[in-house]
């Protein structure tokens, strides 16, 4: 029964906390996608902090979170790239 009580507990924050996460990533994911690079700067620090934060409890596996922080940095050097030369 404790253990049940645990696990419930336990469920209902990984959930949130996932939700939180992925939220963020929308969110950045969305001001890419819209070339908003203001946004995508007032966002950014934020979002790694979420995802390097997200490795510590266990939420994502590391090598997930390096992926995830890889790809999004790609996308937004070439928002930035493409910006610069149009």
């Amino acid at each position: 029964m404790k253990r049940a009580r645990q696990n419930e507990r336990k469920r209902l924050a990984r959930r949130s906390k996932m939700r939180r996460l992925r939220t963020q990533l929308g969110r950045i994911r969305n001001a890419i996608s819209e070339k908003n690079t203001e946004q995508v700067d007032r966002l950014l620090t934020p979002t790694l902090s979420l995802i390097d934060s997200s490795t510590h409890g266990s939420l994502i596996h590391r090598n997930k979170a390096a992926r995830q922080k890889s790809r999004l940095m790609s996308q937004i050097n070439s928002l930035s790239g493409s910006a610069s030369s149009a």
